[in-house]
C-alpha cells in the first residue's frame, strides 16, 4: 500500500509543472530543514538565510538578513574568518565552530560550505547542524570512560592488596604450622628431662 502511495505521489509530481516541482523541492529540502542555511557573500554580509537558521540564532528572518558572519560567530577572531571566506571553493570545506545568539548565549555548531560564483558574485553556501548535544554526550561519555577507569585501575589495586594479604595470612599458617610441629618435640623433651635427671 505504501509503495502504492508513493508512486502516485512520484506520478503527480513528475506530472506537476517545472515551477511546481521546483517549489516542492524546495520546501522540501531548504525550508524544512533542520540544518540552518544561510548564503553569504565574499564580504560575509547575509544573502538568505532559511527560518531554521534564524531561530538557531534567536532573530527573525528579516533581522537575519541585516546580519554577517562577524555577528554570530564566536571562535574565529575577524581576519580568520575573512581569511575563510576568501579561501572556500566549490569543493567546500567542513569544520567546527561556536555560534553566538542574540541573548550572547552560545552553541557549538558544524558547517558544511561551498562557494558558487553567479553573475560575477560569489556567494558561500553554509549548512549549520547544532552539535551542541552531541558534544555534551561525548563529554559525558568521555567522563564515565575516565571514571570507569579509575575504578579499574583501583580495583587492580584492591585485588593485588588481598592477594597479598592472602599471601601473608598463608605465610601465617605455615608458620603456625611449623611452630606447632617445634613445640611438640620440645614439650616432651622438657616434660622429661626431671626424669631424665633422675636417671
Amino acid at each position: 500500500m505504501a509503495n502504492h502511495v508513493a508512486e502516485i505521489e512520484t506520478t503527480e509530481t513528475h506530472a506537476a509543472p517545472a515551477f511546481l516541482r521546483d517549489a516542492i523541492w524546495w520546501r522540501l529540502l531548504v525550508e524544512q530543514s533542520r540544518d540552518g542555511i544561510v548564503v553569504i557573500d565574499r564580504h560575509g554580509h547575509v544573502a538568505w538565510a532559511n527560518w531554521k537558521f534564524a531561530e538557531m540564532l534567536g532573530y527573525s528572518l528579516e533581522e537575519t538578513q541585516r546580519l554577517t558572519v562577524w555577528d554570530w560567530d564566536s571562535r574565529f577572531p575577524a581576519d580568520a574568518l575573512a581569511q575563510m571566506l576568501a579561501d572556500v571553493q566549490s569543493a567546500g570545506d567542513r569544520f567546527e565552530t561556536v555560534h553566538r545568539r542574540r541573548d550572547g548565549s552560545t552553541f557549538e555548531v558544524e558547517i558544511c560550505t561551498n562557494a558558487a560564483e553567479i553573475d560575477g558574485l560569489k556567494l558561500i553556501l553554509c549548512i549549520c547542524r547544532d552539535i551542541t548535544e552531541r558534544r555534551w554526550a561525548e563529554r559525558e561519555l568521555r567522563q564515565a570512560y575516565e571514571a570507569a577507569k579509575a575504578l579499574s585501575t583501583e580495583l587492580a589495586r584492591q585485588q593485588d592488596m588481598l592477594v597479598q594479604s592472602e599471601k601473608m595470612a598463608s605465610l601465617g599458617l605455615v608458620a603456625a604450622g611449623i611452630a606447632h610441629e617445634i613445640n611438640n618435640p620440645l614439650a616432651f623433651i622438657r616434660s622429661n628431662v626431671s626424669t631424665l635427671n633422675e636417671y
